[in-house]
C-alpha cells in the first residue's frame, strides 16, 4: 500500500499559508482574553464567596480573637492596658491595674485623648475546611438566633462532653492533648515584648541587624554566668497608693484571668498547665538546661545540639535535640517536647526524674554553657475550663447532654454564650465555616 506524504515546501501546500502578526493578535484579543477574564472573575469571585469576612463584635473569644476595646498606657510603666468597650452610651469610668506593673490604672471617658479604641477584629472564613476538627473555631448560625457566632469546636457529634477540675474530658476520659492542639488553645503570659512577671536578666532592645532577623524589638542575651530567669508575677492584694511600688506584685501560680475581663466579677482558678517557647539567634553549640516548676516538682529537660546522639538522649532522662527554637509545656498530667529538629513527644514518666518542691509559683530557669541570644520567648497557659454561670440561663439537661451535634465553647469562658448554656449543642448545618488561622 502507498504511503501518503505531504510536501511542506510545495507552492499549494496548506502548511505554506501563515497569518500575519495583525491576525494573530485579532485571535488573542477576540478568543483567549475574553476566557482568560472569566476565569478570573470566576476564581475571584468563587474564592470571595468561599472566604467571606467578618468583624469580632465581642469578648467570647478573647484574647484569641477580641472584640471592641478601650485602652489606655499605664501612667507607671506605659504599658498598653485594653478592657472590653461599653455597648452603651452610659459614661464610662473603670480602674484597673496593670499586669506588668501592678499600677492603678483609670479609663475615663470624660478624657478621651488618654484612651485608645480599638475595633473589632476582621476574620476570614473558609467554608470548604469542613467538617471542623477539634480545637477548630468556626463561625455558627444556631437555628434559634438571627446572628451569627464565633466559637471553638470542643466537642464532635456523638461525644459526651464534660469537664472536671478545668479539664475536658470526653466519653468520661481526660482528652490529653498533644503540643499542637495545647499551643492552638494557649493563652499568652508573657513575651519578651509584653515582659509580665520578673525577668533576670530583663529583655534589651537589640540591634537593627539583630532586628530585622526576627521581626521584634527586644533579646536577652546568655552566657554562663547569665542565666535566664523567669517568675510569674500578678498584682497584690493591696492599694497601690499606699504602699512602695516593690509590693505592687507578688510571685504566685498562673491563674485564668483575662485583662478584658475587668469589668466581669469572678473567682479566678489556678492552671497548672503551662508552657514555654524558646527561639534562637542560631543553633545551639552546647548543651542548655530548663527547670520548670510543675505540679509542686523541678522538672529539667535538657536542650541538646542537633548532633548529639539519639541513642544517648534515649538513655538520660528528659532531653530532646533543638536547632534553633523549641517548645516545652506541662499538659494533662505529661511533659510536652517538640523543636525544630525532633517531632512532638509526649513523657508521661516525668515525675521519677523530677523533684517535688513546695509552693505553687510558675517559674522557670534557663543555663546555657556558651554565649547565646534569645530572639523570642513565649510563656502560655492551657485554656481552663469552668462551667459555674449562674449568670447565665443554662441550656436544657436533655439539650445539653445530648450527644447529637458540635459542643463549642468561647475562648473567653467567663463571657461566652455556648454550648454549656443557653446555646446547648450545635448542629452540622449551622456551621457556615472555619475561621482562618494565622500562624504564630
Amino acid at each position: 500500500m502507498p504511503r501518503l506524504s505531504i510536501e511542506q515546501n510545495q507552492p499549494n501546500s496548506p502548511f505554506k499559508a501563515t497569518l500575519p502578526p495583525v491576525g494573530w493578535l485579532l485571535i488573542v484579543l477576540l478568543f483567549v482574553l475574553p476566557g482568560l477574564l472569566l476565569f478570573v472573575l470566576k476564581h475571584a469571585s468563587d474564592s470571595k464567596s468561599l472566604h467571606p469576612k467578618f468583624q469580632v463584635a465581642s469578648e467570647s473569644m478573647a484574647p484569641k480573637l477580641n472584640g471592641p476595646q478601650l485602652g489606655t498606657n499605664c501612667p507607671n510603666c506605659e504599658r498598653l492596658c485594653w478592657v472590653v468597650a461599653p455597648r452603651d452610651a452610659q459614661p464610662f469610668l473603670r480602674t484597673l491595674r496593670c499586669p506588668a506593673c501592678g499600677a492603678a490604672v483609670k479609663l475615663d471617658d470624660t478624657q478621651p485623648s488618654n484612651l485608645f479604641f480599638s475595633t473589632g477584629e476582621i476574620i476570614q472564613v473558609d467554608q470548604r475546611a469542613l467538617p471542623p476538627p477539634r480545637f477548630a473555631i468556626v463561625v455558627l448560625q444556631p437555628p434559634s438566633d438571627s446572628q451569627c457566632r464565633i466559637k471553638r469546636v470542643l466537642g464532635l457529634p456523638g461525644e459526651q462532653i464534660e469537664f472536671r477540675n478545668g479539664e475536658l474530658l470526653v466519653d468520661s476520659k481526660i482528652y490529653t492533648k498533644d503540643m499542637s492542639e495545647l499551643l492552638r488553645l494557649a493563652v499568652p503570659v508573657a513575651t519578651l515584648q509584653d515582659p509580665i512577671g520578673r525577668w533576670s536578666p530583663e529583655p534589651e532592645s537589640r540591634d537593627s541587624a539583630s532586628a530585622s532577623a526576627s521581626g521584634g524589638k527586644q533579646v536577652i542575651r546568655l552566657d554562663t554566668q547569665r542565666p535566664l530567669n523567669w517568675i510569674n508575677q500578678k498584682p497584690a492584694p493591696v492599694h497601690p497608693a499606699e504602699v512602695d511600688p516593690e509590693c505592687w506584685l507578688q510571685p504566685d501560680s498562673i491563674d485564668d484571668d483575662l485583662a478584658q475581663n475587668a469589668h466581669a466579677s469572678y473567682t479566678l482558678q489556678q492552671v497548672d498547665d503551662y508552657g514555654v517557647q524558646f527561639q534562637f539567634a542560631k543553633p545551639i553549640q552546647s548543651e542548655c538546661v530548663l527547670e520548670f516548676n510543675y505540679q509542686q516538682h523541678c522538672v529539667r529537660v535538657r536542650l541538646c545540639p542537633q548532633e548529639r546522639n539519639a541513642a544517648i538522649l534515649a538513655s538520660k532522662g528528659l532531653e530532646i535535640q533543638v536547632g534553633t527554637r523549641v517548645e516545652i509545656a506541662g499538659c494533662d498530667g505529661r511533659i510536652l517536647l517538640r523543636s525544630d529538629c525532633q517531632a512532638s513527644f509526649a513523657r508521661e514518666d516525668w515525675r521519677e526524674m523530677a523533684d517535688q518542691v513546695p509552693g505553687t509559683s510558675a517559674k522557670f530557669h534557663l543555663q546555657c554553657e556558651e554565649p547565646i541570644t534569645l530572639l523570642a520567648c513565649r510563656i502560655f497557659r492551657d485554656l481552663y475550663l469552668r462551667d459555674d454561670f449562674p449568670r447565665m440561663p443554662r441550656a436544657k439537661e436533655a439539650k445539653r447532654k445530648s450527644l447529637g451535634g458540635y459542643f463549642v465553647i468561647g475562648d473567653n469562658l467567663v463571657c461566652s454564650v455556648d454550648s454549656r448554656n443557653s446555646l446547648g449543642r450545635v448542629p452540622a448545618h449551622a456551621i457556615l465555616g472555619r475561621v482562618v488561622e494565622s500562624s504564630d
